[in-house]
C-alpha cells in the first residue's frame, strides 16, 4: 500500500510490525512534502501482513523518475502481487474526464 497525503499517518485496526525511514533504502529519497512522512512498514491488518510506504516522493520536487518508483520497484522485488495507491488529489481542473479505477486480479 502506498498512503498519500492525510492517510500515511493512520492505520487504524492495524499494528506496525517494523519500519524505517525509507531513505534509508538504496534508490529512495527523502521526501520535502508536508504529510508524507516517507516510512516503509510492515504492518498487520486483521492478522494479513502489509508493506506499506507511509508517504512518497512526487515528480515535482524535481528528484527524477526513479524515486518516484522506487517503492513500486521493491514491493514487486519482494513478491508483492497487489498494489494499492492511496492519494488525496485536490485542485483537478473540472474539464478532467473522470477514470474509474481499475482493479486487476492474477
Amino acid at each position: 500500500m502506498i498512503l498519500g497525503t492525510g492517510l500515511s499517518g493512520h492505520g487504524a485496526g492495524c499494528v506496525v510490525e517494523r519500519g524505517l525511514p525509507a531513505s534509508q533504502l538504496p534508490g529512495f529519497a527523502r521526501t520535502r512534502v508536508a504529510g508524507h512522512p516517507g516510512r516503509v512498514e510492515m504492518r498487520c491488518y486483521g492478522g494479513v501482513p502489509v508493506l506499506t510506504f507511509a508517504g512518497r516522493t512526487h515528480l515535482y520536487e524535481g528528484l527524477g523518475v526513479a524515486p518516484v518508483l522506487a517503492s513500486v520497484r521493491l514491493a514487486a522485488a519482494w513478491g508483492v502481487a497487489r498494489l494499492l495507491v492511496v492519494s488525496a488529489v485536490g485542485a483537478v481542473s473540472p474539464a478532467a474526464l473522470a477514470h474509474p479505477f481499475v482493479f486487476l486480479s492474477d
